[in-house]
């Protein structure tokens, strides 16, 4: 087996080993997806995903259960993906607002909520 870099997240509970397959593809069988998996002899996670390249989007993104198989979407791992395309592009989203409301009261709070605490770029 050869050697290869991963990130490992986790989003709401969910643990992902996230692989960059866009210049090195990955070739992700069921049986590499369940040792890697493993919690005892592998990685452990819940979730593989792969970025690859693609001729129709900016990226192709690739989920896997713990058992091999392959999913049709993950919202936890797509946050995840998202947060490293946007940090290696640099890119930074203004700041969102969540609401909140007073307890006891029906008014609504909006309170700016940064998505990246570093420097915004103009």
């Amino acid at each position: 087996m050869t050697a290869r870099e991963f990130i490992k997240m986790h989003g709401l509970g969910n643990d992902f080993v996230i692989v960059d397959a866009r210049v090195r593809p990955l070739s992700v069988t069921e049986g590499g997806t369940q040792n890697l998996s493993d919690r005892h002899t592998g990685i452990g996670f819940d979730t593989l995903i792969t970025i690859e390249p693609d001729s129709q989007a900016d990226v192709r993104v690739g989920i896997f259960n713990a058992d091999g198989s392959q999913v049709g979407a993950c919202g936890n791992a797509m946050r995840c993906v998202a947060r490293l395309l946007l940090d290696e592009y640099r890119i930074y989203i203004q700041p969102i607002f969540a609401p909140t409301v007073e307890p006891g009261t029906e008014r609504l709070r909006l309170t700016p909520t940064p998505l990246h605490t570093d420097a915004m770029i103009d």
